[in-house]
């Protein structure tokens, strides 16, 4: 009797096994099972852990104990149990081959579904490697060791890497780390089959908290990813490892950092881990081991983020109502459009995909950070952009996409098919391209000179102008994703052809009755090559062209149609690759004389001295964007600059706009001079504050003094008198207004500077004190911009400030402070006909004074 005949789960709930404490070292393993209503849970983790493993071989099964029933297991199973179980207190599990009913078609397909909510609710996920071997538990320590001297403070005596101590470490035990047992003990261990695993990704993605067992070693799962980090061990004589273990690790080390409360309820019930678009997923983790191929499939769909894509595919495991072929052609279509013909086979994973596209963009430059973000920063470059974009313009962008089972390469092209939500990321190879993205989402505008553009108004715009005009023959291959890459063979070093491929493969394609003939061939590398035209690449286009040609004249005669057009188009795309090729040296030529060019040396109006590269200044739009630049903070002067109010001169003698690039020359030295400022315009004063209120004239009080007066109350109490030598110096190309003697009432003060008075400074209004305070503490304190040239703050009567600034232009700021509110700044040059250089903002009329 089975120990699942009892009774069927009801939706929404799991088994756990209890696995039963031992009685004795030989003794049988025994387990029950017990129901439990996940979906109903309300609690962010329950009390149970969930086993992460690989299944292992079918072979010699062993058998356990569950619910007083024999239950076969494998091997691999059955040794963890043993590790798990405790000789003294029973521990709760969730296991698949056990908890899910394997030989229940309907309840795998329920249980599956809910397989990254039971991972995500579990206290820890416990990922077994695998008994132990010789070198197993050496690996990890050192592992362990690295992680720890990684985030340990760095030694004094020593100045290597982790590796290089882990290496030290190695010499002291009489090991060799560098070619020895200790670095081959660590590969090994990265080597095991459950990095290889499909269903890991989901497992360790949705685990809180993970540990590591391999045998009865055991390590913390975010020490095991540090310490890998910190060894940067090479991968260069295992390739196929290094993107495992880096994809496996990228999900790993996240586990400590994800919330206790689950919040990735989908619409409509459905739990994801929210992690990425299926299709990303996919082009990730599509080189991933499955015993069953529709779980390549099935094992991403607890961490897609699409709703749409996602709920139209259930997990079904019955091969009659849910072949492999059939899920493949419809994942295809689901994930690119409904319009594209896919062609799919049962012992297979190699769909080849027909549909109308264009090609819209090249990979321009790679830039992989794949040690802990486990992306590619891609940049893309345009192709034919006028055609959508409405202007003879090109576009660039900058995409950051996960790092793929198939490396993005420099070349590659980027491409839309009709009906397609999101651009296709291709590679040539003889006459037809391999799918290396099959959905890459853009993750920034696409940005022209004049504008930016999202990727869906583009797409919009494409589908509106109906620019799908080539024919494209894709195939996606997932049995060689791990190296992509063919032998050469006699087409030309194009790579394997579809021809080969399919025989290869044995693939029956419709149409062909298993007969690639010549003409089907002809037809392929005309359109790879109008493909790869359109995209720039013309000497690939050339060399498809060529063999066209070729295969024409030897099978269909040179006179023919046919080979005629082939020759002509050959002929079209040989005479652009060689305006392409004189524009790229024409290119590279101005760049190189650009860099051994001089600079151009500019002396600025204040004195300052520049050195502008050649390449940059030769046109008069790039030095007036410099000098902008370089006047951007310099007040007053920086907006006259702005305007264009300045000549620039070499030898006394005005180099006019218009003949600006013909006049400059590398090394040359520009002088810099700036038109004459207009006076400031005269201003009326509110009745009370001017020429003839208490600013202008008329009696002053007591103790302001005025010319023959006495000064103003000495230096301060306790204070002492300052000299002229505690007077900072200007800033360096800072020019102060004419000096002139200290008016009478103005007290020397510390910072002040009494020498550099213009004639004719304002009298003081009644009840102000003067201040000093340094331009930019003044500037911060007030809430006005910083000043490059001192200036000086004065108290004033109540809700007024007054502030003088010493330069041509604007000589006082006056600053109203309305009580309870903030201060409001006036920037307006003040100009008057007599001496008052003063403005006020508030009421004249309260005259009650108060000392700032």
């Amino acid at each position: 009797m089975s120990p699942y005949e009892d009774k069927s789960l009801p939706d929404g709930s799991i088994r756990l096994l209890k696995l039963l404490a031992a009685r004795g070292n030989d003794d049988r393993i025994r387990c029950r099972l017990l129901e439990f209503p996940l979906q109903k849970s309300t609690k962010a983790t329950e009390a149970y852990e969930a086993l992460s493993y690989v299944w292992g071989s079918p072979e010699n099964r062993r058998s356990i104990l569950v619910g007083g029933h024999d239950l076969l297991v494998t091997e691999n199973l059955y040794v963890v149990l043993l590790h798990l179980r405790n000789h003294f207190v029973e521990r709760l599990l969730w296991i698949d081959a056990i908890c899910i009913n394997q030989k229940d078609f309907s309840e795998r397909s329920r249980q599956v579904q809910m397989m990254a909510q039971v991972y995500a609710k579990a206290t820890r996920v416990v990922v077994w490697l695998g008994d132990a071997t010789a070198d197993s538990s050496l690996a990890l320590e050192r592992i362990r060791i690295a992680a720890e001297q990684h985030s340990a403070p760095p030694r004094i005596t020593g100045t290597g890497t982790a590796l290089d101590e882990f290496r030290d470490a190695a010499e002291r035990t009489g090991r060799s780390a560098t070619g020895g047992s200790d670095l081959k003990a660590i590969v090994d261990l990265l080597g095991r089959p459950w990095f290889e695993r499909i269903w890991v990704l989901q497992e360790v993605g949705a685990a809180r908290h993970i540990l590591i067992m391999c045998g009865s070693t055991e390590v913390d799962g975010y020490t095991f990813c540090l310490g890998l980090n910190a060894l940067n061990l090479s991968y260069e004589a295992y390739p196929g490892s290094y993107s495992l273990i880096r994809s496996v690790t990228y999900l790993m080390r996240g586990a400590i950092f994800r919330p206790r409360h689950i919040t990735t309820t989908r619409p409509g019930g459905r739990f994801s881990l929210d992690i990425r678009p299926l299709g990303d997923l996919l082009d990730m983790y599509h080189s991933r081991q499955a015993t069953d191929r529709r779980d390549k499939v099935y094992a991403m769909l607890g961490m897609s983020s699409d709703d749409d894509v996602a709920a139209s595919i259930v997990p079904d495991y019955d091969q009659a109502t849910s072949p492999w072929e059939d899920l493949f052609r419809n994942l295809i279509k689901l994930l690119l459009s409904q319009q594209i013909s896919v062609e799919t086979w049962s012992e297979r994973e190699i769909a080849i995909v027909r549909s109308e596209g264009r090609v819209l963009a090249v990979v321009s430059s790679i830039n992989s950070d794949t040690t802990w973000q486990d992306r590619q920063e891609v940049i893309v470059d345009s192709r034919n952009a006028a055609e959508y974009w409405g202007a003879e313009e090109t576009w660039h962008s900058r995409w950051f996409l996960q790092a793929s089972a198939v490396p993005v390469r420099e070349g590659d092209l980027v491409c839309l098919l009709r009906g397609a939500p999101k651009p296709t990321i291709i590679r040539p190879r003889g006459d037809y391209f391999v799918i290396i993205a099959i959905t890459a989402t853009p993750t920034e505008h696409l940005r022209s000179k004049s504008t930016d553009m999202d990727w869906q108004r583009v797409r919009q715009s494409l589908e509106t102008t109906g620019s799908f005009r080539k024919d494209f023959l894709l195939v996606w291959d997932w049995e060689t994703a791990s190296s992509p890459g063919r032998p050469e063979n006699e087409d030309g070093g194009l790579g394997e052809d579809y021809a080969s491929l399919t025989k290869r493969c044995n693939l029956e394609t419709s149409g062909t009755d298993g007969v690639d003939d010549e003409s089907k061939k002809i037809a392929r590398l005309w359109d790879a090559a109008l493909i790869l035209e359109d995209a720039e690449n013309y000497d690939e286009a050339g060399k498809r062209l060529q063999l066209a040609v070729d295969t024409c004249e030897r099978t269909l005669g040179k006179e023919s149609p046919r080979a005629i057009a082939a020759r002509d188009r050959l002929a079209t795309v040989h005479k652009k690759h060689q305006q392409s090729e004189a524009e790229k040296a024409e290119r590279a030529a101005r760049e190189a004389q650009g860099k051994a060019k001089l600079p151009i040396k500019l002396k600025d109006c204040i004195g300052r001295r520049f050195s502008f590269p050649f390449e940059l200044a030769r046109v008069w739009a790039g030095i007036e964007e410099l000098i902008k630049q370089a006047f951007l903070h310099v007040d007053i002067l920086g907006a006259q600059v702005a305007d264009g109010h300045y000549d620039l001169l070499t030898s006394g003698e005005i180099i006019l706009p218009a003949l600006w690039e013909r006049t400059v020359e590398p090394g040359m030295e520009i002088e810099m001079h700036m038109w004459p400022m207009p006076e400031p315009q005269e201003r009326r004063f509110p009745p009370g504050l001017g020429p003839r209120g208490p600013l202008g004239g008329g009696p002053r009080p007591q103790g302001y003094g005025g010319v023959g007066s006495a000064p103003m109350g000495g230096p301060p109490p306790g204070g002492h008198d300052h000299s002229n030598s505690h007077v900072r110096p200007p800033p360096p190309g800072i020019r102060f207004p004419p000096s002139g003697p200290l008016p009478p009432g103005w007290p020397s003060r510390p910072g002040m500077l009494p020498m550099r008075f213009p004639p004719g400074l304002p009298p003081l209004p009644p009840g102000v004190v003067p201040i000093m305070v340094e331009p930019r503490r003044a500037a911060k304190k007030h809430g006005l911009d910083p000043w490059p040239e001192p200036g000086f703050l004065f108290g004033g009567v109540k809700g007024q400030r007054f502030i003088w600034k010493p330069n041509p232009e604007r000589r006082m700021r006056v600053v109203s402070e309305d009580e309870g509110s903030e201060d409001a700044v006036s920037e307006d040059a003040v100009s008057d006909d007599s001496d008052s250089e003063w403005e006020s903002l508030t009421d004249p009329s309260d005259s009650s004074s108060s000392c700032i």
